[in-house]
């Protein structure tokens, strides 16, 4: 998926991001095309969200089989986003969490996280930009963040607690992709404040999209 459109709507902000691990102190925090969506809320324009830490929940594939209410719940979250992620269907959904290095939800579904690593069976071609460099990593897929959840720093959460669990399985950097076509200067300027750095950048899906490929080593510091 895709890691960079960004919108605003008064004070709502639509990052399509990845974060480093370092961005929290360590304590246990409770397709195509290849697109991570975070919804943030910058709060009530006179700083920033507050941060409110739930309880991240596994989810695990038979949560997710034809007919479960998670399952058919993550669905109409994603497809709600479809334009930034991609439709999915409930084979396609089951696969990429069979896939995935890791997938957390918060609450009942607040938000959700799907991420890889290097070994998955995945074809964005976001995602195989990334083997082809590094012989480990954590490729960040998809974040969303519901609607009714702005505010309370679930990315910010979720992201505090895939840095942690991608550092303890030996991997040395997470990595995404931000459009440049169309531009996302907000995006941009989040994941520089993170750390991340440019790697690369490519063409993709018939010339319809221009992407920078981010990496951000976990042993550095970010600046938010």
């Amino acid at each position: 998926m895709q890691a960079s459109v960004f919108g605003l709507a008064g004070t709502d902000a639509l990052f399509l991001a990845a974060i480093s691990r370092s961005c929290c102190p360590r304590r246990r925090l409770a397709v195509h095309p290849s697109s991570v969506v975070i919804w943030l809320a910058t709060g009530n324009g006179h700083g920033p969200a507050r941060m409110h830490h739930q309880e991240l929940q596994e989810v695990a594939p038979a949560e997710i089989s034809p007919g479960q209410p998670l399952g058919e719940a993550l669905l109409a979250l994603n497809n709600a986003h479809a334009q930034e992620l991609s439709w999915l269907e409930p084979e396609r959904l089951m696969h990429l969490v069979a896939q995935a290095f890791l997938v957390r939800r918060i609450g009942n579904l607040d938000a959700f996280l799907l991420a890889f690593d290097q070994d998955a069976d995945y074809d964005s071609p976001n995602f195989l930009w990334f083997p082809l460099r590094y012989p480990r990593f954590v490729y960040v897929d998809r974040i969303v963040v519901a609607s009714s959840a702005r505010g309370r720093g679930c990315a910010h959460q979720l992201y505090c607690h895939l840095f942690e669990h991608a550092g303890t399985g030996g991997h040395e950097r997470v990595v995404c992709e931000v459009n440049s076509r169309p531009p996302n200067p907000a995006s941009d300027a989040f994941h520089a404040a993170l750390g991340f750095v440019e790697v690369g950048g490519a063409s993709v899906y018939d010339g319809s999209r221009t992407v920078r490929y981010l990496s951000r080593p976990l042993s550095t510091p970010t600046t938010i």
